[in-house]
């Protein structure tokens, strides 16, 4: 009974220590932080926040990925990345802002 345990523990704990960290800020173009921003990597459940001073922190496992980042009012950013093993790879993002503009309309009383 504790040798599977034990395998079981050990299996998981090497594959964190194969693992990759991922982390930066999130920032707008005026360098203030962005809290609560969303980073993620696509086609993956695999995601984080962004804590109160837009700093991040998201933990791969090697491969290839489009790590992606957005904010409510602000555009999406996103790059490519190779993980390879256990490095530390630091990448911050600028978002810029995002407007958007209804069509003029008109309201007609009948």
């Amino acid at each position: 009974m504790k040798k599977p345990i034990l395998l079981a523990s050990l299996l998981l704990l090497s594959c964190r220590l194969i693992a990759g960290v991922i982390k930066g800020k999130v920032t707008d173009e005026h360098g203030q932080p962005l809290p609560y921003a969303t980073i993620y990597l696509e086609g993956t459940t695999i995601g984080v926040t962004s804590n109160s001073k837009g700093d991040y922190e998201l933990t791969v496992q090697p491969g290839l990925y489009k790590v992606v980042c957005q904010y409510i009012g602000f555009k999406q950013n996103s790059f490519n990345i190779s993980v390879t093993g256990n490095e530390v790879i630091e990448h911050s993002f600028t978002l810029e802002d995002q407007s958007l503009e209804m069509k003029e309309i008109a309201v007609k009383a009948s």
